[in-house]
């Protein structure tokens, strides 16, 4: 049995400062600033006060960059099902 998850319809939701994401992504904060903008005027994000919701998983995958891609193939090619002898 196989259970399938459709990422449109989980409902993802942080709690985090821009300054702390600029942190973690080793960025300016205004950098932050204008790509949680530009996400939110694309219906991806709603962010507010420290807090964002993924609206449209699909519409970041669309804008992240190639090395996602990749990243995301690994990770469900070692979470595949493996036959048990």
């Amino acid at each position: 049995m196989t259970i399938g998850v459709c990422w449109e319809e989980v409902n993802i939701e942080l709690s985090m400062t821009q300054e702390a994401m600029a942190g973690m992504l080793g960025v300016r904060r205004e950098s932050v600033t204008l790509a949680a903008a530009r996400l939110q005027q694309a219906g991806c994000i709603r962010y507010a006060r420290g807090h964002i919701s993924v609206l449209a998983r699909s519409g970041l995958e669309a804008r992240a960059c190639d090395c996602y891609r990749t990243i995301h193939c690994e990770f469900e090619r070692l979470l595949r099902p493996r036959p048990v002898y």
